[in-house]
């Protein structure tokens, strides 16, 4: 992650700072204290025979909307950066929607959708509005996005969108998110234990056990500002290896990855090796698609070396890619009437014939593997020549005295 990180950091144009952006999704649950009610530590000591615990069925204590927190390291521009809030249509009815929506701040965005998780479409629209409020600052600023390797972040569409929008992304690698991802390591921790806070001294004030949906949602909108808002996230992406280089790592990474020194990342393309890790295992990676905009990838028809040198090859064409390596053939493998003329190849430049080593130490020239229908035909002639042989076998055998 950190050589991708290093990479895209030197395709910044000189004209332009990096500007350091992470993005990461949570959930939040309407009851944030299920097992007990607003009692003091005291009380809870003397609970028996769980007196204190409040009765709650499991769909109440299930019902959860997810919040998306969007973080970088400048201070003028964090106070810009759209937040959002996913509730379930189900459980958010179109009146509380309407509420909801003449009271929250300007930063925040709620969106009524069909399901509070998010698919690859919101994630392109969370990209979009990111780039909307960043309008005055893109001929500054180039942004780049690191998020977690989720299959839903890392989808070929979000790609795509973040190439559409002038954003260079990488993703942070699978089980490294509580070592290497700003947001769950300096944010969403001190966030719900804020909005935990906010939700026990609302239902105290009004004197109720529990907290309704749209209730959860207006503490939400009143504790984000006061704690994205409070300091500058800068240290934070420089301790966790961010920002280019990887200079200030905190202890904890050090003490995580067992790093003895600041380790030194070149600045190159990652290789495969490197992509791989970067992705969950077994996932394809469209690699076009994850650099489009900064490399230019062709496809090349492979060389072939040699033609074919046995007979018992037929149909088998040796085509030379780009004129690189010429094929010659023995006159010996020629049909007869041939000129000597068509053994002699194309006219480019000839290169030595890699010799293939077999294991009882021969070498030979490497041959071209037969064709699919001749391998068939091969085999349905074999069968009735082994018939046949095997006939004669028998007869010889039963005739011998």
């Amino acid at each position: 992650m950190w050589k991708w990180s290093n990479y895209l950091h030197t395709h910044v144009p000189a004209t332009k700072q990096a500007l350091h952006i992470n993005i990461d999704e949570t959930s939040v649950k309407v009851e944030m204290d299920v097992r007990y009610g607003h009692v003091s530590n005291n009380a809870k000591k003397l609970e028996k025979n769980n007196s204190l615990r409040r009765r709650m069925s499991k769909s109440r204590q299930r019902t959860a909307y997810s919040f998306v927190a969007v973080l970088c390291d400048v201070e003028e521009v964090q106070r810009v950066l759209p937040q959002f809030i996913v509730v379930n249509g189900k459980q958010c009815t179109k009146a509380v929607y309407n509420a909801l929506q003449e009271r929250r701040p300007d930063n925040i965005v709620l969106w009524r959708r069909s399901s509070a998780w998010l698919n690859v479409l919101t994630v392109c629209h969370v990209l979009r509005d990111i780039h909307r409020s960043l309008s005055a600052f893109l001929s500054t600023y180039q942004v780049i996005l690191c998020m977690d390797s989720c299959k839903t972040h890392i989808n070929p569409k979000v790609w795509q969108a973040c190439s559409r929008l002038g954003f260079m992304m990488y993703p942070i690698p699978p089980k490294t998110t509580a070592i290497l991802q700003p947001l769950d390591i300096y944010v969403f921790a001190q966030l719900k234990q804020s909005l935990r806070h906010a939700y026990q001294t609302s239902c105290i004030d009004i004197a109720a056990s529990s907290c309704t949906l749209g209730m959860s949602v207006l503490l939400l909108m009143e504790v984000v500002p006061k704690v994205l808002l409070s300091r500058c996230w800068r240290p934070a992406f420089e301790h966790l290896g961010h920002v280019g280089n990887q200079h200030d790592l905190s202890k904890k990474v050090h003490q995580s990855m067992s790093l003895t020194e600041a380790p030194c990342i070149p600045a190159t393309f990652p290789t495969l090796v490197d992509l791989a890790n970067c992705f969950p295992r077994g996932y394809d990676i469209d690699v076009e698609s994850v650099f489009k905009g900064l490399v230019h990838i062709t496809s090349r028809v492979p060389t072939v070396g040699a033609a074919p040198l046995l007979r018992s090859v037929r149909d088998v064409s040796a085509r030379i890619a780009d004129l690189t390596i010429a094929a010659v053939v023995p006159s010996e493998a020629l049909p007869s009437g041939a000129s000597s003329s068509a053994s002699a190849g194309p006219a480019c430049p000839v290169r030595p014939m890699p010799l293939r080593r077999l294991p009882s130490g021969r070498t030979v020239l490497p041959l071209p593997a037969i064709p699919l229908a001749d391998r068939r035909l091969s085999e349905k002639t074999a069968a009735p020549k082994a018939a046949v042989s095997k006939r004669l076998k028998t007869s010889s055998a039963t005739s011998a005295p």
